[in-house]
C-alpha cells in the first residue's frame, strides 16, 4: 500500500467489493448533500486499485459534515454547467 508522507505504515487492506488492495491518496471528491453538490479537494481516502471504489475515515465524514452544514466555510466557490441529457432508447 502506499502512504503519504508522515503517514504511518498500515497493514495492507482490500476492497471489500473486488478484494484488490486498496492504497491511501489524496483525492478531489464531489459531495451531494440534498440538492446542493461540494466539491472536496485534498481529501485523505484510501481508493481501490482495481475498481476505484473509494473509502473515507470516520473523521474525514465527520469534517466533510461539519462543511456541507455551514459550521465551516468553504474557500472558494466555482460553477459549473448542467446538462440534462434526452431520454433514449435502450437498444
Amino acid at each position: 500500500m502506499d502512504k503519504l508522507e508522515g503517514e504511518e505504515a498500515e497493514d495492507v487492506k482490500t476492497c471489500p467489493f473486488c478484494k484488490s488492495d486498496v492504497e491511501i491518496k489524496k483525492i478531489s471528491h464531489v459531495h451531494k448533500w440534498g440538492d446542493e453538490y461540494y466539491l472536496f479537494e485534498n481529501v485523505k481516502a484510501e481508493v481501490c486499485r482495481q475498481c476505484g471504489e473509494v473509502f473515507f475515515s470516520p473523521e474525514i465524514l465527520k469534517l466533510m459534515d461539519e462543511y456541507v452544514k455551514g459550521k465551516k466555510s468553504s474557500e472558494k466557490t466555482v460553477c459549473i454547467p448542467v446538462i440534462k441529457m434526452p431520454d433514449l432508447a435502450v437498444a
